[in-house]
């Protein structure tokens, strides 16, 4: 989904880095990004393995900081809705997490990356609303259980990245039992489970086996044929 006009030469750039960042990690930074999405619950995969680097306690100070400040301007609008500059902010903070080298990106660079993961992000958020697709009674709280459950497995096993999720929470400014009652939290963790159920919908449909490449075509696709028309900084995103 390439940007339009005078943004190519900065799209160039963020695909030559994306492929970089694929071939040190072995993982798609935006498949690594679909583990907490909008989430500012940072996940264990992200704060530990290789990115040592990376303190749970700052991330959660500065994701506090997104949270609690205004929505800033717009920045992007998918179908009518309008996404905002904390939306923004608060995935360039979970890229972050999953690879400290986005920093070296320069301000205008993580704009047009985290922009490319807003739209991805929110246009699979509308489909799980225009595919029908609905949340099982009880199906979110049993997510939410599975969640609790493994967070706990490994603070018991006392392993690096744990003691970074606990950090992280502690500067996220509350404890382990109000994390997991915070609105915005709980929000992010629904919208989580929308997200990979939109996923699983459109591969079933479709026939997909390899599903984040062929999702990334899917959306184009959705683009080009005029179901979604959506704006990035101004300009048409196609």
């Amino acid at each position: 989904m390439p940007l339009k006009g005078n943004s190519m030469n900065v799209k160039k750039i963020i695909t030559e880095k994306i492929d970089a960042l694929k071939k040190k990690n072995g993982v798609s930074p935006i498949a690594g990004i679909v583990l907490f999405l909008v989430a500012f619950s940072i996940t264990l995969w992200a704060l530990g393995g290789n990115n040592q680097k990376i303190d749970g306690f700052t991330l959660g100070q500065q994701m506090r900081e997104i949270v609690d400040s205004d929505s800033g301007e717009v920045v992007s609008v998918i179908n009518g809705v309008e996404y905002y500059r904390r939306d923004l902010s608060i995935i360039a903070i979970n890229i972050t997490a999953t690879d400290p080298q986005f920093l070296t990106l320069s301000e205008r660079q993580q704009d047009y990356v985290a922009g490319n993961h807003l739209i991805r992000q929110f246009m699979l958020l509308q489909e799980f609303d225009r595919l029908g697709l609905t949340l099982e009674e009880g199906e979110f709280d049993a997510f939410i259980q599975k969640e609790k459950d493994a967070t706990r497995e490994m603070i018991a096993n006392d392993t690096a990245e744990s003691n970074q999720f606990l950090k992280y929470i502690e500067g996220y400014g509350c404890t382990y039992t109000e994390y997991w009652e915070d609105e915005d939290v709980l929000k992010s963790f629904e919208n989580s489970l929308k997200y990979e159920k939109a996923q699983k919908k459109i591969a079933e449909n479709e026939g997909f086996t390899n599903t984040g490449m062929n999702i990334d075509a899917y959306l184009a696709n959705l683009l080009e044929d005029g179901t979604y028309v959506v704006t990035l900084f101004g300009e048409a995103f196609e």
